[in-house]
């Protein structure tokens, strides 16, 4: 675990943790008959600040590590909702920003997009202005509505 968590330093993890041995084994256990989950936690939280270096930062990390399938179930549910049948092509990358969005973007419930809209209204150079009949008067699906004046 700790050569993943941090590339490198796998040798330095061992060093260190045979080093603070004598620490790490003489921290107490909750007296027995206790609930196991909760003594192994407290006897976690009992280590990091007695340990150092690197076998502290793994220790950090082991007590951030969801204790259930919560957060499992909801990166699976996002995933499923933004990677569905339509988008079967989609690149990983692609998958994770969108899920690192999903997953951690701000909410637009309460968004005001008045501003942005003001801005794209004010902006006086437009490639169509006005519509220009004579365009959609050539196009088949259109010539239905064109049987009399073109009005706008």
């Amino acid at each position: 675990m700790p050569r993943r968590l941090f590339p490198g330093e796998d040798g330095t993890f061992a060093d260190e943790a045979c080093e603070q041995w004598d620490i790490i084994s003489s921290t107490n256990y909750l007296p027995s008959g206790s609930d196991l989950g909760c003594s192994l936690s407290v006897r976690l939280r009992q280590l990091m600040p007695v340990c150092k270096g690197l076998v502290q930062r793994v220790l950090a990390a082991i007590a951030t590590f969801t204790p259930h399938s919560m957060q499992t179930e909801r990166l699976v549910s996002h995933h499923n909702i933004i990677v569905d049948d339509n988008r079967t092509s989609m690149t990983s990358e692609t998958a994770n920003a969108r899920l690192n969005i999903a997953l951690n973007g701000i909410g637009t419930a309460h968004y005001d997009p008045r501003p942005a809209v003001i801005d794209f209204l004010s902006v006086k150079e437009r490639r169509n202005r006005e519509p220009d009949c004579e365009v959609y008067k050539q196009r088949e699906f259109v010539k239905k509505f064109f049987r009399k004046s073109c009005q706008f």
